[in-house]
């Protein structure tokens, strides 16, 4: 009794873990499919979309490259200081 209930324990085990990676490429591209329909149906609400996307992205890119060149700056100032 107790080799049938582990055969059928790593039988399920198995089971799900081939099925879900199946399961997980069968929904992405389903996703992806609706995704696109969506894109080609509304293209005119995604350039709107997309031309107030990018001015913001811009002003966070410059903030995050400020910020790091500041941190870059500080940290040579304070090697040197070390010297």
């Amino acid at each position: 009794m107790r080799k049938v209930f582990l055969a059928r324990e790593f039988f399920l085990c198995y089971t799900y873990k081939v099925m879900g990676k199946y399961l997980s490429i069968i929904i992405g591209s389903l996703v992806a499919i609706i995704g696109l329909v969506g894109i080609i149906g509304w293209w005119s609400d995604f350039l709107i979309v997309l031309k107030g996307s990018i001015p913001v992205m811009l002003v966070f890119g410059g903030v995050i490259a400020a910020i790091a060149g500041l941190s870059e700056l500080r940290d040579a100032t304070a090697g040197k200081e070390k010297k």
